[in-house]
């Protein structure tokens, strides 16, 4: 796992916590399962590439941070 895929999964889960919502909920507003979610929070699974960014802005819009607390793992 690389170093980036630890960070934004740490991210999503501290961010969906901070939101007050479970993965399910979380999941139905990405447009993905729940079971895809949690491999992603987990880090058990890449978010793949070419929907990195997409899937940092839908986090900030669905759990209220700012989109660079999620690109920030992704650039860095």
């Amino acid at each position: 796992m690389g170093h980036f895929v630890g960070d934004l999964a740490a991210r999503m889960r501290a961010a969906r916590i901070a939101s007050r919502q479970s993965q399910v909920e979380v999941a139905a507003q990405l447009g993905i399962s729940r079971p895809s979610y949690s491999n992603w929070e987990s880090g058990r699974q890449e978010i793949p590439e070419l929907k990195r960014l997409g899937i940092a802005a839908k986090m900030a819009e669905v759990t209220g941070q700012p989109e660079d607390f999620f690109r920030e793992a992704i650039d860095g």
